[in-house]
């Protein structure tokens, strides 16, 4: 399967992951479809086998996969890259990129099924996350995987949201410091604000080639429509930073001091200001 292991994009819900898969997409050597749950599909397929191999997967008690056995990760891998090579052959390119949310608890699986796999992870202002997520379900927090969040914090949906972005954010953090030669950090106001140079630091981080102009090249109409996505990106012809920002609208005071305190030791590691910094310094959220 193509020149180099898979690539999978780490993120959230409304991180602006639709867009980097449109970067990644439109480079001539990288693939990234339409949410494919390539990641989950490892994990089925990994159960099964091991069920009929006489060995239940059972996670240890930090939660982790365990190690397969051997002629279990050999068949899963050789399954999951059977799809991609398919989907490589397809397109003409050299390496897949995976962009499905929520893919971080399963990275640990992922490295076992493909060692040489690379890990971009991508970030958000927890405030603006929350706001793109009520702003893009006007009708009640369905999809995105909040479900269960919400579920959990009925009527609450800014709380609700910021727990989700709390720990799937925890997930990513804690692959990317486990995996730092491995891995590569990418915020959204970065991507926002300049995509031609986060671009192509993204590439020289995957070993491929410039791609100037992209950011504008990346809207052709070839892009995969296929599957989840951001719905605002078919009417849209160029980046903005429009939306960073607008988070601060969002009434901090629906977090409840557990929450607020965990979001702020996620956004101090991230580098992003705390939910509940001062108006004053609050010129962007990043």
């Amino acid at each position: 399967m193509g020149q180099a292991g898979p690539v999978f994009v780490l993120c959230t819900a409304r991180t602006g992951s639709t867009l980097l898969r449109f970067l990644l997409d439109a480079h001539p050597d990288l693939a990234c479809p339409p949410e494919t749950g390539i990641p989950e599909l490892g994990l089925r397929l990994a159960g099964t086998w091991s069920l009929l191999a006489g060995a239940p997967l059972q996670p240890d008690r930090n939660g982790e996969f365990p190690e397969l056995p051997r002629p279990v990760a050999a068949g899963v891998r050789d399954a999951l890259e059977q799809v991609m090579s398919q989907h490589l052959a397809r397109r003409g390119k050299a390496v897949y990129c995976d962009k499905t949310l929520l893919t971080a608890p399963y990275a640990s699986l992922l490295t076992q099924l493909f060692p040489e796999a690379r890990f971009i992870c991508l970030y958000r202002h927890p405030m603006d996350m929350i706001a793109s997520g009520i702003e893009a379900c006007p009708w009640g927090l369905t999809g995105f995987g909040f479900e269960s969040y919400v579920a959990a914090e009925p009527g609450r949906d800014v709380a609700a949201l910021a727990r989700y972005w709390a720990e799937q954010t925890g997930w990513i953090l804690a692959a990317e410091k486990k995996w730092p030669d491995s891995s590569m950090r990418v915020r959204y106001e970065d991507l926002a604000e300049d995509p031609e140079a986060v671009a192509d630091e993204v590439f020289g981080f995957l070993g491929v080639s410039s791609a100037p102009g992209i950011a504008a090249r990346c809207f052709a109409p070839e892009r995969e429509r296929g599957g989840p996505g951001d719905f605002k990106i078919w009417n849209t012809s160029r980046v903005s930073a429009d939306s960073v920002g607008r988070g601060w609208s969002v009434p901090v005071g629906q977090l409840e001091p557990a929450v607020r305190e965990a979001v702020n030791a996620l956004a101090d590691e991230l580098g992003y200001i705390r939910v509940d910094a001062p108006a004053s310094g609050r010129a962007a959220a990043g």
